[in-house]
């Protein structure tokens, strides 16, 4: 009960958790890390278990610590975690028993096979898939976000007339030639460009808050309802909502840093500074009664807003609370940033 506890309360505000605990960075670690080996272990006990990490290149400094210490612990049923990203991804950081598989580009044939089995054949998908094969350039999970772009875009829909059940077929929903993106980053600019004006709008404002945010807020920022547009970015995969267990406001999070950052690339910078006062005004407020509110986060919306004077002073602060709760390591990311954003005139040592 007291590891399902923390559990939740780390998945419900994981930010706040990890600015605000007392035991400890490494403890915290630790504990993070005992937590998710006890929830793994009960449910790896039946069948043998196999987890996968997708979009490896984008963990973070504590969630690598937390696999390392993860990894160090024993268990007594089989595990495979699989961790898909960039060769470097988690190669050099120590993680023991772990071994590197380089996945090479698939072959022309079998790339396309793999595209026409889930998309039918037809002319012109054939003609598709022989597009999408050039631009992926073996890659098939490049080739796959292709394909759900052109899905989501309605560039592809169901051929109803020639399949029924779970083998409709696609097609191309109207005659012509198709654009289709170069990057990743393309990919995401696109599904975020096909969104209706409200789905944007929600959006792009969620990307000025942060990587999680809550509805209530967003409510705010926005000023009118946005659930439904909520809910409809959720079935598009690009927010997911967070576990809670209060009922006063679900929060949400971007499923992936590219689409935040491409949402975020979409505000105006009067619009972004706007969104990051008004982010910092409220956080200022909040954290008069509430001392979990991360310092450094409040520091984040200053600087972004304009206010780098005492977005200089709230990272100072963050930084001497990082010493106290800490490591020193921990504790010199906000205080660097002070070099940047306060006043020659203003001493570091108040």
């Amino acid at each position: 009960a007291r590891q399902q506890s923390f559990l939740e309360e780390l998945l419900r505000s994981p930010d706040t958790l990890w600015n605000s605990y007392r035991g400890g960075r490494r403890e915290l670690v630790r504990r993070t890390a005992s937590a998710l080996g006890v929830l793994i272990s009960l449910m790896a006990a039946d069948l043998p278990m196999v987890f996968m990490v997708d979009n490896a290149h984008w963990l973070d400094e504590n969630s690598i610590e937390v696999i390392q210490e993860l990894a160090n612990m024993r268990s007594a049923v089989p595990l495979l975690v699989l961790f898909v990203g960039l060769p470097t991804t988690v190669s050099e950081q120590g993680i023991p028993d772990l071994s590197t598989l380089l996945v090479q580009e698939l072959p022309d044939p079998l790339l396309k096979r793999l595209i026409l089995d889930r998309l039918g054949r037809s002319n012109s998908i054939e003609a598709i898939a022989d597009q999408i094969l050039a631009r992926a350039e073996g890659n098939p999970f490049f080739a796959n976000e292709i394909i759900d772009s052109l899905i989501e875009q309605q560039i592809l829909v169901r051929d109803t007339a020639t399949g029924t059940g779970d083998n409709v077929p696609f097609r191309q929903a109207r005659p012509g030639t198709i654009s289709l993106p170069t990057t990743v980053e393309g990919i995401a600019r696109s599904r975020v460009d096909a969104l209706s004006q409200t789905q944007r709008t929600v959006l792009l404002t969620a990307s000025a808050v942060g990587a999680s945010f809550s509805l209530n807020t967003l409510r705010e920022l926005v000023g009118e309802e946005v659930e439904e547009a909520v809910d409809s970015l959720v079935i598009q995969g690009m927010l997911a909502a967070m576990p809670s267990d209060t009922e006063v406001s679900s929060s949400y999070h971007f499923t992936q840093p590219m689409i935040r950052e491409v949402a975020y690339s979409g505000l105006s910078v009067p619009d972004q500074k706007r969104i990051h006062h008004a982010m910092a005004d409220r956080l200022i407020a909040r954290a008069e009664s509430d001392e979990t509110v991360p310092k450094v986060r409040i520091a984040w919306h200053l600087d972004r807003s304009g206010n780098t004077e005492l977005a200089g002073r709230y990272y100072l602060a963050a930084g001497k609370e990082s010493i106290r709760i800490h490591s020193d390591r921990e504790a010199l990311k906000p205080v660097s940033y002070t070099h940047l954003t306060l006043p020659t005139n203003v001493s570091m040592c108040r």
